[in-house]
């Protein structure tokens, strides 16, 4: 093989990356217009391995791991824990309807295309089937899991399962920040967060009872009560997975 037919070759294969993650970016996108017109605070946005994350502003960082993928972070918030599975259940079905659209649109174009605008518009068709197909399969992975393991999940899980994506969209990154502040915050103030993370959980109907890590938060108000600033029991117990 030349050295011609291998550039344009590793050119075609770049080329149809970039255009795989745009279609990931609109995927995304769905999700993020569904969890902003629901109320939701969106905390990271992450197309393949370019990833933004928001804590006191945002950062760009970069998750070479996931090539393939894409994945947005909501917050749920005091206008929003009011049926907050119900909204997250729009917010993630969002994702795969926007992806839908995508041939519907490409077809329409591709009737009138020729040449190479008609090669690309059937590129994005079979992309975007191969995508949606992807995100309608149940399953999930350590912290990874498809759009449609979280509807099954949301509509017929167990409710633990149901009660641990609560936790994830309402506190998970309530819990983290804690975490990463707790060292330098005086006593005074941690006891004031912790409070504001034990009200959230109380106000969501699905971890107001029953909820392992509102027992476990409350026993970690408990030891801030007694101890000093300078000896604080470890956070790694609450957090969730």
């Amino acid at each position: 093989m030349r050295i011609g037919e291998v550039l344009e070759a590793v050119g075609m294969a770049f080329v149809g990356y970039v255009i795989f993650l745009v279609l990931i970016g609109f995927h995304e996108l769905g999700h993020l217009g569904a969890g902003l017109a629901v109320g939701f605070e969106i905390r990271g946005y992450r197309v393949g391995p370019f990833g933004f994350q928001k804590d006191r502003g945002w950062s760009m960082n970069w998750r070479w791991d996931r090539l393939l993928s894409g994945h947005i972070l909501p917050q749920a918030n005091s206008r929003s824990i009011s049926a907050v599975r119900l909204r997250y259940l729009v917010c993630v079905a969002a994702g795969p309807f926007a992806t839908s659209l995508i041939p519907l649109v490409m077809a329409g174009w591709l009737t009138s295309a020729r040449g190479l605008k008609a090669e690309l518009c059937g590129y994005c068709i079979s992309a975007s089937f191969f995508l949606l197909f992807c995100t309608l399969i149940p399953g999930s992975a350590k912290k990874v899991s498809t759009d449609a393991y979280k509807i099954l999940t949301l509509l017929l899980g167990r409710k633990t399962k149901r009660e641990e994506l609560s936790a994830r969209l309402t506190i998970h990154h309530l819990l983290t920040s804690f975490g990463r502040t707790c060292s330098v915050d005086d006593l005074q103030t941690r006891r004031i967060k912790l409070d504001e993370l034990i009200h959230t959980c109380e106000a969501i109907p699905e971890l107001r009872t029953g909820f392992q890590y509102l027992d476990t938060l409350r026993e970690f108000r408990n030891c801030l009560s007694r101890e000093s600033a300078g000896s604080i029991p470890s956070l790694e117990s609450v957090l969730p997975a």
